[in-house]
């Protein structure tokens, strides 16, 4: 008998996603439900016929939206980290500018002070 199985991630949380692998086909029926012959109009071949494609449809749908918020979930957490990130590195690179910047203000009073002593001086 073949067997067909769909793999797909499945989306459980904004930072967890899980890879799923179920079987496809053959569609397996619960073995504790009791079947009862009921009289179905069309045939019952018929109806299975026409339900068959919609579920598979329906599978591979279902599989693909799932796959879709799996990955718009991943982007979305990394863009987070990205500005997170970036947030930390530009306070960063501002506490450096500004010591940067006091030091040279600092070096140039320095400088009119020292040339100011030596004017005194002479």
């Amino acid at each position: 008998m073949t067997r067909f199985t769909i793999s797909y991630t499945h989306f459980k949380s904004a930072v967890k996603q899980e890879i799923v692998f179920e079987d496809f086909l053959p569609i397996k029926t619960p073995e504790d439900v009791e079947y009862i012959d009921y009289i179905c109009e069309p045939e019952r071949i018929k109806i299975v016929e026409s339900l068959i494609p919609r579920y598979i449809s329906t599978k591979i749908y279902y599989a693909l939206v799932e796959s879709q918020t799996c990955e718009h979930a991943a982007r979305m957490s990394s863009m987070e980290n990205a500005n997170s990130n970036c947030g930390e590195m530009v306070k960063y690179l501002t506490l450096v500018y500004n010591k940067r910047r006091q030091e040279s203000i600092t070096n140039e009073m320095m400088d009119i002070v020292g040339g100011a002593e030596a004017l005194r001086g002479t």
